[in-house]
This record gives structure tokens, C-alpha cells and sequence, in this order.
């Protein structure tokens, strides 16, 4: 089937993604550290700090829609020199955007084709 880490390039996505991520009762701690992956990040960390301008879609698409969370990104670089170069959904604030450090264990947010190529097999071959 194959799919890749989602890319949220508008509000509805955005709002459609978080109520169902609150509606399934995983915006807690317990379930993914509060935090979910998306197809956002750092492509050229350098540790020397980064804004938002900094960050690009996995599969290369442009957008200027983001929804970042106050005072993010931060690049905060306790754990690691090169900062934080991923970024998540962050629902211990509202599941607003927040760069991370890409180690940390989190859920993630998956997005697949809306059509398949593949062809269905006849029931009796």
C-alpha cells in the first residue's frame, strides 16, 4: 500500500487530525508522549539554530501553512548539538507544532495515496 509521514498543508487537515488523535483519547502523556511525527522537518541541521523558515516537507511539498506553537521552533539543543530537526504534532499544547529531537519516541501521523494502481486478482485464478 505504502504510505509516508503526513504532510498538514491546511487548517481542515490540521483541525481533522487533532480531533481524531483527542476523539481515540491519545493526547496524554501515557500514549506517545503527548506527541505525534509529521512529514516536517530540519533538512540541513547545523546546530547553529533554525526557524521556522528552515523546515520542508518530506516528499518536497511547498506550503506556507503551519501551525506552530507559540515560541516554536525552538532548536533547543540540551540533548543534542544539532537541536531539535523534526517536528510533531504536540498535544500538551493543543497538538500545535513543536520541533523535537528525531530520537524521541513518538506516535505518528501516516498519510497514503488516495487511489491504488494495483489491480485486483479474479477470486477463482
Amino acid at each position: 500500500m505504502g504510505g509516508w509521514l503526513a504532510t498538514i498543508d491546511q487548517e481542515s487537515t490540521f483541525d481533522g487530525i487533532r480531533n481524531a488523535v483527542i476523539d481515540e483519547g491519545m493526547d496524554n502523556e501515557d500514549c506517545h508522549n503527548y506527541g505525534f511525527w509529521i512529514g516536517y522537518y530540519d533538512a540541513t541541521p547545523d546546530g547553529d539554530g533554525h526557524t521556522a523558515l528552515d523546515f520542508e516537507w518530506l516528499h518536497g511539498m511547498c506550503t506556507n501553512w503551519t501551525e506552530w506553537q507559540r515560541n516554536q521552533p525552538d532548536d533547543n539543543t540540551k540533548m543534542s548539538a544539532v537541536g531539535q530537526n523534526c517536528v510533531q504534532m504536540w498535544f500538551r499544547k493543543k497538538g500545535r507544532f513543536d520541533d523535537e529531537y528525531c530520537t524521541k519516541l513518538k506516535g505518528y501521523v501516516c498519510q497514503v495515496p488516495e487511489s491504488c494502481d494495483c489491480k485486483m486478482r479474479d477470486e477463482d485464478d
